[in-house]
């Protein structure tokens, strides 16, 4: 892949998987947080006449941030400047109760993209290799069993519809320089330098550490 400039690489790993999992004409919704990942997919995917035509974007605004209200116009402006259509969902203070709150956050915003989606459309998540590598490590270290050690599926059924992770198989490092090449702007979050969560911690404390005695530890991890 390193021929191409990044931008053409995920455009075609996203034609490829779209192709496969996607043979019957439907819509595309992408969950957009306004993050480098989910901005870069939406970019790319505009960027396709064929896909921005079915494109629909969903946000979730979460409301565990004081600054997540902002970060919902933003994605909204993002749309709007691209002639999407945008979903907004704000989560019910009752839709997060008798659980932690970031594991009922995920519930509620799953159960709310279930109810958009139909049969022969596709839900694309803006995940990636490194966040699989994270996933697996997080799950081992909570003794998961085999089941939760195979971490995130590249693709499953979706209430009725098709969840796809098209760039499970690429590096954050491609996303960024995609992100350069399109000269675009994204939502940092602040709490993801926050060591309190396991992942963050995964993240910026112990995969550095393994990265430097093997170098290929999200491929590896990754399969």
């Amino acid at each position: 892949m390193n021929g191409a400039g990044a931008v053409s690489q995920i455009a075609r790993v996203l034609r490829q998987q779209l192709e496969t999992h996607q043979p019957a004409p439907g819509l595309i919704w992408l969950a957009y947080s306004g993050g480098l990942d989910s901005r870069v997919l939406l970019e790319i995917l505009v960027r396709d006449s064929g896909f921005k035509s079915k494109l629909r974007v969903l946000h979730v605004d979460h409301a565990l941030q004081s600054g997540s209200a902002d970060w919902a116009q933003h994605c909204a402006a993002v749309c709007r400047q691209h002639g999407i259509a945008f979903c907004l969902h704000r989560l019910d203070p009752n839709e997060r109760q008798g659980e932690g709150p970031e594991d009922a956050a995920r519930r509620a915003r799953y159960n709310w993209m279930k109810q958009q989606v139909r049969p022969g459309d596709v839900l694309l998540l803006a995940h990636h290799m490194d966040d699989q590598a994270e996933t697996v490590l997080a799950n081992l270290f909570r003794g998961s069993g085999v089941t939760g050690l195979a971490a995130m599926p590249a693709a499953r059924a979706f209430a009725g519809a098709r969840l796809l992770r098209p760039m499970l198989e690429l590096p954050r490092s491609l996303l960024e320089r995609a992100a350069r090449e399109l000269e675009i702007h994204w939502i940092e979050d602040p709490s993801n330098s926050l060591l309190d969560f396991d992942r963050n911690r995964i993240r910026h404390r112990i995969l550095p550490e393994v990265r430097q005695r093997w170098p290929q530890v999200n491929q590896s991890l990754a399969r």
